[in-house]
């Protein structure tokens, strides 16, 4: 049984290669840090969400969907009678970050410079909102503001 708690310690997580169903299934699971969901209960949330019958996969395609995310240890499960009830080990921002490492391993060849100009240029064709909120979220960071103290900016 592998019922690992957020709150545990977590091993390091490397960036994983998801499909486009992986992370979808993933974001079910990253509304709320506590989401706990069964096969069963990801296959009622679809057919809620799906406009056309026709455009829910089936229940045996979530469960192999699943399965792979907890073999890739992004899941954790435990057994509750028949049915396996599965939990997210690593938050959305988490996942994110493993990706964001990952490319700058292979592509920042050292200089974190080159990665952050590529994030800048990334959000500054978002929208102006999404940059007013951005520059919250790195005045928040506290890591971040340490490191603008130090540079004296």
């Amino acid at each position: 049984m592998d019922n690992r708690s957020k709150t545990s310690v977590k091993p390091p997580l490397s960036a994983p290669v998801l499909g486009q169903r992986e992370i979808e299934t993933l974001g079910l699971f990253w509304h709320d840090e506590e989401t706990t969901l069964s096969a069963s209960d990801i296959l009622k949330i679809l057919k809620f969400q799906a406009k056309e019958p026709e455009d829910v996969i089936s229940l045996n395609t979530i469960q192999s969907t699943i399965e792979r995310l907890w073999k890739k240890k992004l899941l954790s499960r435990h057994k509750q009678g028949k049915a396996y009830i599965y939990t997210s080990v690593y938050s959305k921002q988490e996942v994110i970050s493993s990706l964001i490492k990952e490319i700058s391993d292979v592509f920042g060849e050292g200089d974190d410079s080159v990665i952050m100009s590529g994030i800048f240029t990334f959000l500054r064709a978002r929208s102006t909102n999404n940059q007013v909120n951005l520059l919250q979220i790195l005045e928040q960071e506290p890591a971040l503001h340490h490191a603008s103290l130090a540079n004296g900016k």
